[in-house]
């Protein structure tokens, strides 16, 4: 289950970020490629995290 805190600061950090790109120049109406990424603290079945 997610920490709805930890929620709270990621959705501000995209905010953020996607508020400076806008500011750089950024077209709103683009389509952008994202590129994901996944970490864990424990190990266990990697091919779950992409399924």
């Amino acid at each position: 289950m997610a920490n709805p805190e930890q929620l709270e600061e990621q959705r501000e950090e995209t905010r953020l970020i996607i508020e400076e790109l806008l500011e750089d120049g950024s077209d709103p109406d683009a389509l952008y490629t994202i590129e994901h990424h996944l970490s864990a603290d424990r190990s266990g079945n990697p091919g779950k995290s992409s399924s």
